[in-house]
């Protein structure tokens, strides 16, 4: 099992407009081998479009599957979620794709870049977001 911790950069993009900010993402991985996990996820984001425009916070669970080289010192994986997702006045279904690579410190802990999409597809005004984020990750053996 995999537990990891990730926090970074968000850009929301849309019709009305694009907005910067902030963003951060829990997540659970259960290992079926050395290169299928099952995933849940958690995340949120704040963003904002200017000092005169109001902000927005966008959140979502998710759960799906991951893909990983866990045999190496460098461990890229690649994700493919669903759930419920979007702007918090406008939730609905969301997926999310991302890619990472994990570098391991010790055999229990590591650390890397994950970059990640999800479209949002009932928020109106909000096409998606899309995040870049430092990921902190712990393994334990079950």
């Amino acid at each position: 099992m995999v537990g990891a911790a990730s926090a970074g950069y968000a850009f929301e993009w849309g019709s009305d407009s694009d907005r910067h900010g902030a963003s951060g993402t829990v997540d659970v991985w259960w290992g079926l081998d050395d290169f299928a996990w099952l995933a849940a996820s958690a995340s949120v984001a704040g963003v904002v479009t200017g000092p005169d425009q109001p902000g927005r916070v966008s959140m979502e669970a998710l759960a799906g599957g991951v893909l990983a080289l866990d045999i190496l010192r460098w461990v890229p994986w690649t994700e493919l979620l669903v759930g419920i997702g979007g702007p918090t006045d406008a939730l609905g279904p969301t997926g999310r794709v991302g890619l990472g690579l994990d570098y391991l410190l010790s055999p229990r802990w590591s650390i890397g870049p994950a970059a990640r999409l999800r479209p949002f597809p009932a928020a109106e005004g909000s096409d998606g977001i899309f995040t870049v984020q430092l990921r902190l990750a712990r393994r334990f053996e079950l």
